[in-house]
């Protein structure tokens, strides 16, 4: 099946013919190569296989000398990776060249990470590009002098063009991120799953899935929205999930569109229990975060319960802050007051989102506590009376930090 290959930009166009002119080939293989011929687009991460033009079998040493040739000839930092995979940017455009590998996964074990890697310059695409999650992954395009060769060992090309996503091996449920990258590609994409692929769904095991990979996964198609198909897909299929991710789905009867983790457990908080806190590490989550925003909301809802002192927020804007502040009966509210001030002034975006979430209108508070006409119109302190003057003192400086 014939294609046309588009052009390469520049910047990586002449990695391929430096390394070309030194003797080694590129292939450019897996997402990059799947935008570039089913969505026209030109991917800023590119990942190739390097193989040497006469054959030979490419050892590490060999391959850190390559690099170190490329950094000093294009002024590049160069990162190794594990893997024998070597890291670099060139403008926008990030590179990940290794010799190409097989995986060979450990028995029993699920994972991103529970396999052994054997590396081989020499292997065949059918068994480097094995590797691979999907048939549309494991499309190369192989790079020798001018030539653009379509590689295509799994028959990914007609799966795309029929905008069908289909597994390579059984091993592919053997890694739980390959579940997400499946949500995120049916959600940003037409693609349907193959009737093949979707008998392996239950195979998969989230026991020991990494909430790292839940946000990295989620970026392009939001938060909630991935923890909820996780969620769904998980109850069809019987599939064990982290401990944690369960806590999560019973704390949470609703979970709000979000693409934050914190404004999902901001919406729970009298929810929470002190046996629930070690199960926020997962999250990257701390008690004392917590703890802080209870104490927030607690603050904010007595706030907007005190009709004294809403009363008074009003009466302030056609009467000096003086005359709030040196009512002897308003010594409590002033009290009150400037709790809310030191919590605004130091957790200011907690405090505004918590307000939003609860449904706390802290208009009056701004307008009339913190704005800087007021604070200029008690400066005068020999107006205020002694017994509340420490207390404005306090509240200055509140302020000014």
């Amino acid at each position: 099946m014939s294609i046309a290959i588009p052009e390469l930009p520049i910047e990586i166009r002449d990695i391929v013919d430096f390394l070309f002119s030194n003797g080694y080939y590129l292939t450019a293989v897996g997402g990059c190569v799947r935008d570039l011929l089913f969505f026209d687009k030109i991917s800023l991460d590119w990942d190739f296989e390097i193989r040497s033009i006469n054959n030979h079998k490419l050892q590490e040493e060999e391959l850190k000398k390559v690099f170190e040739n490329i950094s000093k000839n294009f002024q590049l930092q160069i990162i190794e990776l594990p893997y024998c995979i070597f890291k670099f940017n060139i403008n926008h455009y990030e590179f990940e060249i290794s010799c190409p590998r097989r995986e060979i996964y450990t028995d029993n074990e699920v994972g991103h990470k529970n396999f052994e890697a054997i590396l081989d310059s020499s292997m065949n695409y059918i068994e480097s590009f094995k590797r691979r999650d999907l048939t549309i992954n494991a499309l190369g395009v192989e790079y020798i002098g001018p030539q653009s060769i379509l590689i295509d060992p799994y028959s990914g090309l007609q799966d795309g063009r029929n905008a069908i996503l289909k597994h390579i091996s059984s091993d592919f449920s053997r890694d739980p991120v390959r579940l997400l990258r499946l949500i995120r590609f049916c959600k940003t994409s037409n693609f349907k799953i193959s009737e093949q692929t979707k008998l392996l769904i239950n195979k998969f095991d989230l026991s020991k899935l990494s909430w790292h990979y839940i946000v990295k996964e989620s970026k392009d198609i939001g938060l909630s929205f991935l923890l909820l198909k996780i969620k769904k897909i998980s109850i069809e299929n019987n599939i064990k999930i982290h401990r944690s991710l369960k806590f999560l789905y019973e704390k949470m009867s609703t979970i709000e569109e979000t693409n934050e983790i914190e404004d999902i457990f901001l919406r729970q908080l009298d929810s929470f229990e002190l046996r629930d806190f070690e199960e926020l590490e997962y999250f990257n989550l701390s008690k004392s975060f917590i703890l802080k925003a209870k104490n927030i909301k607690d603050t904010l809802l007595e706030f907007k319960n005190n009709s004294v002192l809403t009363k008074l927020l009003k009466h302030c804007e056609k009467n000096s802050f003086e005359e709030l502040l040196n009512k002897e009966q308003n010594k409590k509210l002033l009290k009150s007051i400037k709790i809310l001030t030191k919590k605004y002034l130091s957790h200011k975006s907690l405090v505004l989102k918590i307000a939003d979430i609860y449904d706390i209108n802290l208009n009056q508070f701004e307008n009339y506590i913190l704005s800087s006409d007021l604070v200029i119109s008690a400066d005068k302190l020999d107006q205020i009376s002694p017994a509340l003057r420490q207390d404005f003192v306090i509240y200055k400086k509140l302020r000014k930090d």
